[in-house]
């Protein structure tokens, strides 16, 4: 469709959510004024953190691997959902665990630490 080429704003279609048992961390990719942009929203206080897209991803991802720290020991998992037109959750599409199994070792590839392993799960949503 034409119609989308005039807009530079746009809400994000997809979010990833980092969560455990009693806590997340939802991430939108909306475009604001022509600027692709990653909102951390934080579970308390409506706290919500705003980096470029472009520029911020590593940011991003450094400050949420952060959060998931202060629950070293928890679960972690992320969950990309949808929005539909109607403003409901639909998902979760796709998971990726973000924890150390019981070896020890990343439930990921381990070529990767946690923060690097976001940044790609962002670089996807963005690219959306």
């Amino acid at each position: 469709g034409k119609k989308g080429k005039g807009r530079t704003s746009r809400p994000s279609p997809a979010y990833i959510s980092f969560h455990t048992d009693d806590t997340c961390l939802d991430v939108t990719a909306p475009i604001e004024n022509g600027e692709p942009i990653l909102r951390l929203a934080f579970p308390s206080d409506n706290l919500k953190i705003n980096f470029n897209a472009k520029t911020g991803t590593e940011a991003a991802s450094l400050c949420i691997d952060g959060f998931m720290n202060m629950k070293a020991d928890a679960s972690w998992t992320a969950s990309m959902c949808s929005m539909t037109n109607e403003g409901t959750r639909a998902g979760p599409h796709c998971q990726w665990p973000l924890s150390r199994g019981e070896n020890g070792k990343w439930e990921f590839d381990g070529e990767l630490n946690r923060a690097q392993r976001v940044e790609q799960l962002l670089k996807t949503m963005t690219m959306l």
